[in-house]
């Protein structure tokens, strides 16, 4: 199979057999045509020179007991064509609480398009609520602000009961969106409205349209997922507001315009064909405008739609385009923007997956073979690459939380927001709710980064290149007075015997970088530096390696509260979790420590590199102390400090921390990023620390090889830049790398060799987690076993074509005790 975007010659594509043109064009309008096409041109050349990346993510389940952790696939595409990305092989993904603070983020390497990997909680309180998963690649964060993947993930306490959050319409606000972008006086308008909360949940409202002196023209009310659309002809010189009486809340219309143009779009009533009517007001009048409709940039229908009075009309038939967001779009005068409109075209899915069980009950600890299959629209067996979850139903079944599919997520791109109504997409499509699915498409954020630059190329300028590999960057300066070095040589060196060398040169202002670093875990990396004269006296100061990224805060919708259950059952479902959880952790724990032990034993691997970047970035995940917001702490001594830390012991100038290690040796201590010896903490000044962090704990340790099973210390400076006044002409630092995913745990009963499990409870809340298999041609079975607790399970499926074709499917069955 070919998983790649990278496979396919982006080109223009102007399909002849939708190019509808009126027969012999006057000169004006060869001369506007002409123009016209330049700018469709430009406009699909864009998307092939900066082809989108889409995203999505499939979890083990949509909802968790805190401390689980969280099992996800990825699958990115590019391109017009929607097929496997080769643009990025860096992925992030992070966690959010419900307050909107990041507890979480892993680095996921994509091959082909591809990869998979695990969330934590983390050390951070226990909290409950909607949390959010986040993933994207660099590439993704240079366009539309909504390119970013969101997943909301309900996190719940053993033995509560979800309800539906009560809605406070008191706090209620409106989004309005005038259909085709703009109000004409005296063209009747269609408006979409979508009212929600501060965070997101639908609410339903009254609201009433005001004019600029108060008059209310008309009244109007959301449904209970905040939609709603209502239609008014504006007039010239007024102001419009929607306002909520019950708290005052209002938003105002766009500003009535004297000339422009309204374009409409929608179905005929067999729904087959787009109608697209256009008005056009003010002077002059053209004979005629020019209107396509692309998909994700490339150019399907194009029409010289003629003009009278004003207004022109046309169709187009949906067959023409494929799955996904139409945007029609309409040209005027010299190929100018004049408005554009965004319609779904989401067809049935022709791509048939059928999964079977030999039965639809079984007992405990019972073998189950999952029989799949994959046909397209005319029956024959394909291949695709999938990823398969078996999980456990909630027994409470009154609250639907949303669900994301890969068929609505990666054809629809990032045009939605992330709000109640948005993530109700895929539920809209499946109860065939055309119009609510439209009405949040209209209310969405406006996708217009291709126009701003080609009206602006100079919006290029600070573009960011797709990443293959970590980079680090930093400045070189004088020793003395600390002056930036020009076309100073750095030289990187890596691997065990410093192996690989790099050399490149500083900018002006003495910055350098090295990207594209292939890294996993983490690595070692030695940086010596010399001015252009070869002079070693220079100081190296490096940047932090994710420094680059921004900082988001992503709140998604609570829509649950938690409600006491049976405390009987409560405390028997507790227990059953802690189980699960700690059979699932301790077989990663074990197949990290025979990894351990192979690395100890053949030297293959003996780095300590394997993931210290986590220190690399500040982003350790254990217990941090903020030195710089405390200032009484700043003048005690460094060791005074390392005392506060929980697990850490100071004995005059030695260090410890407590891990359960036998050896009693040294910590791997870091500041600022770089390995330091034991004896130089004492140089530190309590001033000059912003953070101290320590890691302790197993599962955080296993990641870091032999050295790092004595704990790790990392202290961060407030200027970064590691202990003043000495000048190193080597600098040693770890950059973090991809991690590697710990092995899923699966237990196989009625084997010879005993099982973690085989004297211990088992229960799973996922029995199974196959992320990225390839569905073969001739099929197979998938296998796996049952745990201890009865109820229903269901067999979840989503994937992808070599050809950007999705799909999925789903299967349940129960389990007896």
């Amino acid at each position: 199979m070919q998983f790649s975007v990278t496979a396919v010659q982006l080109s223009i594509l102007l399909i002849l057999g939708s190019l509808i043109f009126t027969p012999q064009p006057s000169a004006a309008q060869q001369a506007r045509g002409d123009a016209a096409i330049d700018m469709i041109q430009a406009f699909s050349q864009h998307h092939q020179d900066l082809p989108r990346e889409r995203l999505f993510i499939q979890t083990d389940r949509d909802s968790y007991f805190w401390g689980d952790r969280i099992w996800f696939s990825a699958i990115v595409t590019g391109g017009t064509d929607n097929l496997f990305s080769g643009i990025s092989r860096l992925l992030y993904v992070e966690l959010y609480d419900d307050a909107g603070s990041r507890i979480d983020r892993t680095f996921v390497r994509l091959e082909n398009g591809s990869g998979n990997g695990s969330l934590t909680f983390g050390e951070s309180e226990t909290r409950t609520g909607t949390f959010t998963l986040v993933a994207y690649t660099s590439w993704m964060l240079n366009f539309e602000a909504v390119s970013l993947f969101t997943k909301p993930l309900q996190v719940v306490s053993p033995g509560m009961v979800l309800r539906q959050a009560a809605a406070a319409p008191a706090e209620a606000r409106l989004h309005l969106a005038a259909e085709g972008g703009s109000l004409l006086s005296g063209v009747p308008a269609k408006v979409a409205v979508k009212s929600t909360l501060p965070d997101g949940r639908a609410v339903s409202v009254s609201a009433a349209l005001r004019d600029d002196a108060g008059a209310t023209l008309l009244t109007f009310e959301t449904d209970a997922y905040g939609l709603a659309a209502f239609t008014f002809t504006p007039e010239a010189g007024r102001g419009y507001e929607a306002v909520i009486p019950q708290n005052q809340n209002s938003v105002a219309l766009p500003p009535v315009q004297e000339s422009g143009a309204r374009l409409s779009v929608s179905r005929d009533a067999s729904g087959g064909q787009f109608v697209l009517g256009v008005q056009l007001k003010g002077e002059p009048q053209p004979e005629s405008l020019t209107v396509f409709g692309h998909v994700r940039g490339r150019i399907f229908y194009l029409a010289e739609m003629e003009l009278f009075d004003g207004r022109g009309m046309g169709w187009a038939s949906a067959d023409l385009f494929p799955p996904g967001i139409v945007e029609f779009v309409v040209l005027g005068t010299g190929g100018a923007l004049l408005t554009k409109r965004p319609v779904l075209n989401l067809p049935e899915p022709q791509l048939q997956l059928s999964l079977s069980t030999p039965q639809t009950v079984f007992g405990t600890r019972q073998q189950v073979a999952l029989r799949h299959e994959l046909r397209d629209e005319n029956g024959r067996r394909i291949e695709g690459l999938a990823s398969l979850s078996v999980t456990a139903q909630p027994e409470d079944t009154t609250v639907t939380p949303p669900r994301s599919d890969i068929y609505s997520s990666l054809l629809t791109g990032y045009a939605f927001d992330f709000d109640e109504p948005s993530l109700r997409l895929a539920y809209f499509l499946e109860q065939g709710m055309a119009e609510h699915a439209d009405l949040a498409l209209l209310t969405a954020p406006e996708q217009s980064f291709a126009w701003e630059v080609l009206q602006n190329p100079e919006e290029l300028a600070g573009i960011r290149l797709p990443e293959n590999g970590f980079s680090v960057s930093g400045t070189i300066r004088t020793g003395f007075r600390g002056r930036p070095v020009s076309e100073a040589n750095v030289v990187f060196a890596m691997g065990p015997n410093d192996d690989d060398l790099f050399v490149i040169d500083t900018s002006e202002d003495g910055y350098f970088l090295m990207n594209d670093i292939d890294i996993t875990g983490s690595a070692q990396v030695s940086i010596r530096a010399t001015d252009r004269r070869g002079r070693r006296n220079v100081r190296i100061g490096l940047d932090e390696q994710f420094d680059f990224l921004p900082e988001f805060s992503v709140r998604g919708p609570q829509l649950f509260d938690e409600v006491a259950g049976d405390a009987a059952e409560d405390e028997a479902l507790a227990a059953r979790i802690a189980q699960a959880r700690q059979n699932e952790e301790q077989h990663i724990m074990a197949a990290m420590q025979i990894e351990l032990e192979e690395i100890t034993v053949t030297g293959e691997r003996e780095d300590f590199a394997e993931t210290l970047s986590r220190m690399a970035t500040g982003d350790v995940g254990g217990t941090v102390l903020r030195v710089s917001d405390l200032p009484e702490l700043q003048s005690l001594t460094i060791y005074d400090l390392l005392m506060r830390l929980p697990g850490v012991r100071v004995a005059g100038t030695t260090v410890r921390v407590r891990t359960g290690a036998i050896q009693d040796t040294p910590p791997v201590i870091l500041l600022d990023g770089a390995a330091i010896e034991e004896e130089l903490l004492g140089t530190i000044s309590a001033s000059d620390v912003d953070n101290l962090s320590v890691l302790r704990r197993p599962e955080q340790l296993a990641r870091f090889g032999a050295q790092g099973a004595n704990g790790v210390i990392s202290i961060r400076t407030i200027r970064g830049e590691g202990i003043p006044g000495r000048n190193l002409p080597v600098v040693s630092a770890f950059l973090k790398g991809f991690d590697e995913p710990p092995p899923f745990f699966s237990p196989r009963y009625g084997g010879i060799l005993p099982q973690l499990t085989d004297e211990r409870p088992d229960t799973r809340v996922t029995l199974h987690w196959q992320p990225n298999f390839v569905i073969q041609q001739q099929g197979r079975d998938i296998l796996f076993w049952t745990g201890d607790v009865p109820g229903t399970y269901c067999a979840t499926v989503q994937g992808l074509t070599p050809d950007g074709r999705p799909f999925g499917g789903e299967l349940c069955f129960e389990v007896e005790g």
